[in-house]
């Protein structure tokens, strides 16, 4: 009897290992691959990484009330500008599926703009955290100072209120694009081949999260890289096995705590060094040291 055809006889793959074994390890090497990519093992420094990930969706679960304060103000102040908006009724005959594709494509192009904003001088400190991550898995996407969503969820009220998308539509095309954002975090090497300009994946998105040179502001269109190409902003050399995180701008990646503050903090040090020297007690330190930020 052949090796195959005693090992089908067992109920063994090639190597010897039970079926039974491999069904059950498929659902642990999909988590490994989700939390811990590449290396597939959970080092120090991932476990570090994911607690404070998790930390933030803790953190941010505490800061709804506030968020959704801000979006209401947002929403009150924008009603009084009596600006136009198209009724629901002017989608109707719409197909439900252009119609997502539409939604789809308008708050892609709304995110690729806040994305550029967030990495402009004043900005940045805001969206610093999410940078803060040294080791970019799926729980990543969820690291999100809630002064990022606030300002976010500001501006789909100002750039996306007047469209009068539908709100079954929205919600759905949120749903595909939390999937989406968790799944082009992964550290994997997935390419896309020759679909790469029509949607981010996990190899072009990782050179966005990159501490590298050629990589800063780059790739920043979440879901159509094609917005990239048009704006001058796509980056793809190839395999990305360059360090992640904000090293340079030494951001702390594990300090929960510091990282709340910090926005306040890079505020603070930016405002002092614009005024005289000795105005604020260490400002001439932060003014020598204003481009690291």
């Amino acid at each position: 009897m052949n090796l195959s055809r005693k090992t089908k006889r067992l109920g063994r793959d090639p190597v010897g290992t039970p079926r039974w074994q491999n069904a059950l390890a498929a659902p642990a090497n999909a988590l490994a691959v989700l939390f811990f990519g590449r290396e597939r093992r959970p080092s120090r420094s991932a476990l570090k990484n994911s607690a404070a990930s998790l930390g933030w969706v803790a953190v941010n679960w505490c800061m709804v009330p506030v968020i959704y304060w801000a979006l209401e103000l947002t929403r009150s102040l924008y009603a009084l500008l009596s600006i136009q908006t198209l009724p629901a009724s002017a989608w109707e005959g719409v197909p439900w599926l252009l119609l997502l594709l539409i939604s789809l494509a308008v708050k892609d192009f709304a995110d690729y703009w806040n994305h550029r904003l967030m990495h402009t001088r004043w900005i940045w400190p805001i969206h610093a955290v999410h940078h803060s991550d040294t080791h970019v898995n799926f729980l990543t996407s969820f690291r999100l100072h809630f002064l990022e969503a606030i300002f976010m969820g500001i501006s789909y009220v100002i750039l996306l209120t007047c469209l009068g998308i539908p709100p079954i539509i929205g919600a759905t095309g949120a749903m595909l694009l939390t999937l989406h954002n968790g799944y082009v975090h992964i550290d994997m090497d997935f390419g896309h081949g020759p679909f790469k300009y029509l949607l981010t994946s996990p190899r072009l998105h990782r050179w966005h999260h990159a501490d590298h040179p050629k990589a800063l502001g780059k790739n920043l269109a979440n879901l159509f890289p094609f917005y990239d190409v048009l704006f001058g902003t796509y980056y793809l050399p190839g395999r990305c096995d360059e360090p992640v995180g904000a090293r340079s701008a030494q951001v702390p990646p594990f300090a929960l705590l510091n990282q709340f503050v910090l926005p306040f903090v890079l505020w603070l040090k930016m405002a002092s060094a614009r005024l005289p020297f000795g105005a604020i007690p260490g400002a001439r330190r932060s003014a020598a040291n204003r481009d690291r930020l």
